[in-house]
């Protein structure tokens, strides 16, 4: 069946270039120029006029099904695409030749291909006839099919131009803050029910395996999100992993089960998973979960893989979790939650009618607006009833209505609910789905603006599990031509950005990830409205050659998704005639791009990141309509000349490209690019010169200063406008104080990230002193993040020194010779301040804190310290003249994690009241004699130090979990130093080599509940542990390899739940009164060769002592 085609945005576009292009002809401007002699635009911007308002009216009856079908308007579809290249190609035209007459062409065999390509002007005045015949045509076709009056034409277009986009910056902020509240009712009683299930978790099967079951959009998602947040949750597992599954398709069970496994290292241990080999991740996976009390979630396991696979993944990776751990599965497949469930599935039922329309009111109606009239409440409870209590419709139906004003409006709405349930047949029209979810998504995509319909389609060429980043998605949009100018002041970025939030408030995205900022970066589509996406883009999924090529016929994108890492980019793919989008779907993807790819005239998009291709053709410069290019995180050390011909090119992405070692020269002539990310590519040594021509550059994250004369200098960033972050490196290479200042960086208002760095190990090369250089860098007060590195002067400038930078959340110091630290503790907004490796600095005094007539640091929640080898002193705020006692109070209220790292003079801290987290490493022992000043710490870890543990700690109770790590215990009275550590709960010593007897001062730990000895390799002997340790409940002892017995009086912690021994090659019996622990639940051997020979099941001469534990495990 015919879906409802939207073809307005095309049609609005055209006619705004065409305008454009008249009106400058017309006033003797450029437009004369971009119009090649012969070739009247009039005839053809007469002719669009004349179809726009019969697309209006024919979009509007093909939805109500007054008219038969689409084709027509996908003939006008096809004929405004083809307008558009032709008007491009004009352009591209245009600027081919004033490249020759000024000799910037970059001279190939390529550019003999481009010329073909693109002079060819004698065809123009023709093919320009040939397209106004084709409008005239489909404008006589288009009156016969699409019958009209003029009335409820007029009515239509007045409709259609209201919904136009206008930029609304204000709007927009608005929009941000209405979505901060978080939106949940009625499903506080099922987080409590499905905590029940976790928090009391008794079973001994490993993991219990708890399904969510319910509809699409009836907030599964949503719920387990709730539990995977809870406070509580958080502190009974110690590891939790979120994967979304979300597979398409028929995916074969090992694709599903390495899609699972990836998911959970790189959520739990933080790391990328998209290279690594099957073999290897089935031993990170156990790793990350091997004895650990785990929360795993599998988020929309909807098409799920085979019982057995599901059982071979639960004894592969799940049987060596400890009791208590819980798998979470959300699923609308009921057969999916039977099967792989190990208790009832949690049926998840529909809001409440008083909890629908609680939601509902919140989104529709804006925060503190008074209900418009009776009428409207009793239409909206109307609404309301149709949602049937399903949270997706109800989030999407009530950022529909909030756009909506008037009683008519409202109505307008709930008729068209009343219409499609009349006619049913209707809404499939719109989507595929059974006929309720039919209703709702048919209505919520019809009442999108046209604009909007376009922008939401595109979304479909992406994978249902992607996370999509905001910048990429509009920056695509742009390229696509979905975005344009309104006419007034924004730029194409930030009518973009008005367009995505209002997709965003009317709940066709949701939040995914966030920045360090608070930032939302990435979003997810939910899958219901991303099959929807994929319909009414007609997209459709081939198979070819060892290639999923998914194709979007309407939009002509292209999705490959390569099943051989060997494969060819061709045009032999089954691709559509003219491809506007190209997007690699395959991380692993190690093939080549064929140069007849860049013969697909039409091309806009081409997105080759994540992949092994090493090397682009040269013959990319034939895609002269290309205005996206995608090479991020390939292994490309080059880029070819010709690219610089690409005059149309608006976005080049090239981040995390550590190979490429410099950009082509002539970029100054690509004049369309408005973003460059060159960001963590480490070995590009410079930037190409003149690059300050390109004054539609918005983005340039890395700018990289060259040794000769013929890379770019520091003056080029004068009129670039930029935003966002930009990281400025080499300063050492630059050769004149002047290029500084023409910089004028105290002018870019957008910037919320600086970074200043000069190379430490060459600063003798640097030909202008760093304090006259970055003195004259001063940015502007909005700046948010400021990191300067390498800067080799003792003092810093003078906007560092006052409150000129007011606005900063974070600060970075590195390598800098600086004998003082600015007065930082004036900064309002700071929370984030890290100081490294400064090497001339000896204390830290009454500048650090500022002016005293505020509270120091009102807001820094963590302070790092790292690599001073002569820094000896910290002064307190109250050794300080003129402090009064209520700043002296206030200093640092926020401060919650503090490391200390190699700072072997250190000797002490101020007093730190709010402290909760401290790490030191590798610095002075001296330093724990200032935990007394430290009433709030709760968590301690030391590494690498000696530990001499006495009573100079004075009151250590406050301390809940204590880590020690590669230190040397000196003799000392550690029993006394012990004793004001009775709150620890959680103890670890952790690769302590020299340790060779267990210190029996831990006794006084009477707190403990959780003991882990890692890797102690000289550890041989432990004392009785006698009766002071009753609430222990954890033992772990790895990798001890010369610990030839554990304590005979174990039976005395009868509290303990899980034992774990690991690694002890001498380890020869197990104590004997073991079996007396009847709490112990779980009891992990592995790598004990000559004990597990002991452990033999029945057999054994010690299988006696463990033959009560519910669970075994003995590698």
């Amino acid at each position: 069946m015919d879906r409802e085609l939207v073809v307005s945005p095309l049609i609005d576009a055209l006619l705004g270039k065409l305008n454009l292009l008249s009106d400058a002809a017309a006033g003797g401007g450029s437009g004369n120029d971009l119009v090649p002699m012969g070739c009247d635009l009039t005839k053809l911007r007469i002719a669009i006029y004349q179809i726009a308002e019969v697309v209006v009216v024919a979009e509007h009856k093909l939805f109500f099904k007054e008219i038969a079908n689409g084709e027509w308007l996908e003939e006008v579809e096809e004929a405004a695409y083809d307008a558009a290249d032709l008007l491009d190609l004009m352009i591209a035209n245009n600027n081919f030749c004033k490249t020759l007459l000024c000799g910037s062409l970059i001279r190939s065999p390529v550019s003999n291909l481009l010329a073909k390509e693109v002079v060819n002007c004698i065809s123009f005045p023709r093919r320009l006839d040939e397209l106004v015949l084709r409008f005239f045509e489909l404008w006589k076709e288009g009156m016969d099919i699409v019958p009209y009056d003029s009335r409820e034409a007029g009515l239509l277009i007045r409709s259609h131009i209201r919904t136009r986009p206008k930029l609304n910056l204000q709007a927009v902020e608005e929009i941000k803050a209405s979505l901060q509240s978080d939106l949940i009712f009625g499903r506080y009683e099922d987080k409590n029910r499905m905590l029940d299930l976790l928090i009391d978790n008794n079973s001994q099967l490993r993991p219990r395996v708890i399904p969510i079951v319910g509809q699409d959009g009836v907030g599964k998602t949503t719920l387990a999100q709730m539990i995977y947040n809870d406070e509580v949750v958080k502190a009974r597992f110690n590891l939790r992993a979120w994967v979304s599954v979300d597979a398409e398709g028929n995916v074969p069970d090992d694709s599903i089960a390495e899609k699972i496994g990836k998911g959970i290292v790189e959520s739990a241990m933080g790391m990328s998973c998209q290279l690594v080999a099957v073999g290897e991740l089935d031993e990170l996976v156990r790793d990350a979960l091997e004895s650990k009390t785990c929360l795993i979630v599998l988020a929309g396991v909807n098409s799920m893989m085979s019982r057995e696979a599901w059982m071979r993944l639960l004894e592969k990776w799940f049987s060596t979790v400890a009791p208590g751990s819980s798998v979470i599965v959300t699923t609308c497949n009921s057969e999916v939650a039977d099967f792989m469930s190990t208790v009832r599935p949690y049926q998840l039922n529909a809001l409440s009618e008083e909890d629908s329309w609680s939601l509902f009111r919140q989104l529709a109606f804006e925060p503190f607006q008074v209900m418009e009239s009776p009428e409207i409440v009793s239409i909206a409870r109307k609404i309301v009833v149709r949602c049937l209590g399903i949270p997706l419709f109800l989030n999407l139906l009530g950022g529909l209505m909030r756009f909506h004003k008037t009683k008519e409006e409202w109505l307008s709405v709930h008729d068209c609910f009343e219409m499609l349930s009349a006619r049913p047949w209707m809404a499939c029209c719109i989507t595929p789905l059974h006929s309720d979810i039919h209703n709702f998504l048919s209505v919520c995509y019809h009442y999108l603006p046209p604009h909007l319909k376009q922008c939401f389609a595109y979304c479909s060429i992406f994978s249902k599990d992607r996370v999509l980043d905001k910048d990429k998605m509009i920056q695509m949009w742009i390229a696509e031509g979905l975005v344009h100018s309104t006419g007034g002041n924004g730029t194409l970025e930030e009518i973009g950005n008005v367009f995505f939030q209002e997709l965003l408030c009317r709940s066709f995205f949701t939040d995914e990830k966030r920045d360090e900022y608070g930032e939302t970066t990435g979003y997810r589509m939910h899958p219901l409205l991303h099959d929807l996406a994929r319909f009414v883009a007609k997209f459709d999924h081939v198979v070819k050659a060892g290639v999923g090529c998914s194709q979007s016929r309407k939009f002509c994108q292209v999705s490959l998704a390569f099943h051989s890492e060997s494969s060819t980019i061709s045009r032999s793919l089954d691709l559509p005639k003219h491809p506007r989008t190209l997007l690699l779907l395959s991380g692993g993807f190690q093939g080549t791009v064929d140069p007849s790819v860049f013969r697909l005239k039409s091309l806009r998009v081409l997105d080759l990141s994540f992949s092994g291709i090493q090397k682009l053709s040269s013959h990319i410069a034939i895609s002269q309509h290309l205005r996206y290019l995608d090479l991020s995180q390939t292994s490309i050390k080059r880029l070819p000349n010709t690219l610089t011909n690409l005059k149309h090119l608006q976005t080049l992405r090239l981040s995390r490209c550590s190979h490429l070692q410099e950009l082509p020269e002539g970029m100054h002539n690509m004049t369309d690019l408005r973003h460059l990310d060159v960001s963590l590519c480490h070995s590009l040594s410079h930037m190409p010169s003149r690059l300050g021509q390109l004054t539609s550059l918005q983005s340039l994250p890395l700018f990289v200063l060259g040794k000769n004369k013929g890379s770019a200098h520091l003056g080029d960033l004068h009129k670039l406008n930029l935003r966002g972050k930009l990281e400025i490196k080499n300063l050492e290479n630059v050769r004149h104080i002047s290029e500084a200042r023409d910089a004028r960086l105290y002018e870019k208002e957008n910037l919320y990230h600086l970074g200043l760095s000069w190379n430490h190990d060459v600063d003798a090369s640097s030909k202008i002193s760093s304090d006259l250089l970055l003195e004259s860098l001063w940015p502007h007060p909005k700046l948010k993040v400021l990191d300067i590195t390498g800067y080799n002067s003792i003092r810093f400038p003078s906007w560092m020194m006052d409150s000129t930078i007011h606005n900063l959340v974070k600060v970075l110091i590195t390598h800098c010779k600086c004998e003082e630290l600015p007065p930082l503790g004036q900064l309002p907004y700071l929370k984030e301040l890290c100081i490294r490796w400064m090497t001339n600095l000896r204390s830290i005094g009454p500048e650090f804190y500022g002016d005293n007539s505020v509270t120091p640091f009102p807001s820094l929640q963590q302070i790092e310290l790292s690599n001073m080898p002569v820094l000896v002193e910290w002064l307190n705020l109250a050794s300080l003249k003129e402090s009064t006692s209520a700043t002296i109070g206030y200093t640092f209220p926020c401060l919650n994690t503090m490391i200390v790292e190699d700072c072997p003079e250190l000797i002490g801290f101020p007093f730190l009241s709010a402290l909760k987290n401290l790490v030191i490493r590798n610095s002075n022992k001296k330093l724990l004699c200032s935990l007394a000043n430290l009433r709030s710490l709760s968590s301690l870890v030391i590494n690498g130090i000696q530990v001499e543990f006495h009573g100079d700690f004075g009151n250590s109770n406050s301390i809940e979990k204590l880590m020690i790590c590669r230190s040397v215990f000196l003799d000392c009275p550690f029993e006394e130093g012990m004793q004001g550590f009775t709150s620890v709960k959680h103890l670890g010593i952790l690769y302590c080599n020299e340790l060779t007897c267990f210190p029996i001062g831990f006794r006084y730990l009477t707190s403990l509940q959780k003991l882990d000895i890692i890797e102690c390799h000289d550890l041989k002997f432990m004392p009785e542990v006698g009766e002071s340790l009753p609430l222990l409940q954890e033992l772990s002892i790895e990798g001890c390899s010369l610990l030839a017995s554990l304590p005979n009086d174990m039976y005395n912690l009868p509290g303990l739940q899980k034992l774990i021994i690991k690694g002890c090659l001498e380890l020869s019996y197990l104590p004997e009164r073991l079996h007396e622990i009847f709490a112990l639940q779980y009891l992990l051997i592995s790598g004990c060769p000559i004990l597990e020979k002991r452990l033999e099941r029945a057999t054994g001469e010690d299988w006696i002592k463990i033959a009560h534990v519910p669970c075994i495990i003995i590698s």
